[in-house]
């Protein structure tokens, strides 16, 4: 219950100004102290990165490894802290200890799969059937689709969706999937370009689903023609026109095999002989275009950029870091005969049969090993310092050591 009887006069009484001024001052002594502290917190976690990531590493310690042997024509991938493994008759996903958290039968002559934060979409090309798991849950929930024309080519958002370019018999055919909608699958259908008009090549979704970039080449009076068409799902490809088409790239002697959304607003076009980027929030545009000089022998992208192994004229295998301006943040001249090459949280692997390199988002050497057993693959596990490695048949989890 609340007294409801009168404050009294002295009760009422205001607050002195010097003991108001104590308190004012009391507060804003606490609110530097908290911005000290938080500096001091901030400053502590810079350098315990630098620290580490500035260090090399020589060894290794096996901390789990899976207990069967692997087939040797296993392909694998890394996403979202786990392995994925398949080959023409199926598919696997292992976990950070050395376990098969989820595996399934396939029936495809040529899978290949596009991956995106917990979603994985295996699809085969030249046939007409397509598995997509979402593996963030366990166990992992898998759809199967099957298309009713030749699949060449899939991209797959990180809400699961699927685009999927198909062969017609005048052209090709885009289809935008949610195969986890019942009600709605079928999101979006567009028949592209005949097939006059150029060979499809390539083809990139945007993270959220809503873009989509294709590439078709072509050979007129002995020179190579390519064109980039975006496309939009949202309300301003609602307004171009009915095939959503929002804009149109032609390139004179270049071919891009690789198409790769940055974002959900911007696209990177790697080509033969050069690298392109676009800002595609709208109408798509050209923020800038670069030469290479060499021959292009790997490329690596994540979120912070992307990176080129370049056979220069010299005949040396040099590593470049980019910044998705196009910027170099370093470049390092690498013995390594690379079979394989990936960027992860700044980092950038090369691996060949029996050596490795890790550089550092600085271009530092954060570890360089040669293994006994022949390297099939070697992928991050969602750890500073724990990577899978795959060496001969067997799979194992392992730990930098110094």
């Amino acid at each position: 219950m609340f007294d409801n009887k009168e404050l009294s006069e002295d009760e009422l009484k205001p607050i002195p100004e010097g003991e108001e001024e104590g308190r004012s001052t009391k507060r804003n002594w606490l609110k530097i102290l908290f911005i000290i502290m938080l500096t001091l917190v901030i400053v502590a976690v810079a350098a315990i990165e630098f620290f580490f990531s500035s260090r090399t590493y020589y060894g290794y310690d096996v901390i789990a490894e899976y207990k069967k042997e692997l087939s040797e024509d296993v392909v694998y991938a890394a996403d979202y802290g786990k392995l994925i493994g398949y080959n023409d008759e199926g598919i696997s996903i292992y976990n950070n200890k050395g376990e098969i958290e989820w595996n399934a039968a396939l029936n495809m002559t040529n899978p290949k799969i596009a991956v995106s934060k917990g979603y994985v979409a295996v699809a085969d090309i030249g046939g007409r059937n397509i598995l997509v798991v979402n593996h963030k849950t366990v166990p992992a929930v898998q759809v199967s689709l099957q298309m009713f024309q030749d699949i060449m080519m899939v991209d797959i958002s990180e809400q699961g969706e699927i685009a999927v370019l198909m062969e017609a018999d005048k052209g090709y055919n885009i289809h935008l999937i949610n195969p986890y909608d019942k009600n709605e699958k079928l999101k979006a259908e567009i028949k592209t370009y005949s097939k006059d008009d150029g060979y499809a090549l390539s083809l990139a979704m945007s993270k959220d689903g809503s873009k989509l970039v294709t590439e078709y080449v072509k050979s007129d009076n002995n020179e190579i023609k390519s064109t980039l068409t975006f496309y939009n799902f949202d309300k301003v490809g609602e307004n171009s026109n009915a095939d959503r088409i929002v804009g149109v790239f032609p390139f004179e002697d270049t071919i891009f095999p690789k198409l790769k959304f940055t974002d959900n607003n911007t696209v990177c076009a790697y080509g033969d002989n050069k690298i392109a980027c676009f800002a595609a929030k709208r109408e798509p545009e050209l923020l800038w275009e670069k030469k290479i000089e060499g021959k292009i022998e790997r490329i690596a992208e994540d979120g912070s950029g992307f990176s080129l192994l370049i056979n220069d004229k010299d005949m040396k295998s040099v590593l470049y870091s980019f910044n998705y301006n196009g910027n170099i943040k370093f470049q390092n001249e690498v013995d390594i005969n690379a079979k394989g090459m990936w960027s992860n949280d700044g980092e950038i692997a090369l691996y060949s049969d029996s050596n490795c390199i890790i550089f550092s988002s600085s271009g530092d050497e954060k570890f360089k090993n040669k293994f006994g057993d022949k390297i099939i693959s070697f992928m991050p596990a969602g750890g500073s310092l724990k990577y899978y490695a795959v060496l001969g048949k067997k799979l194992k989890l392992i730990k930098l050591t110094e």
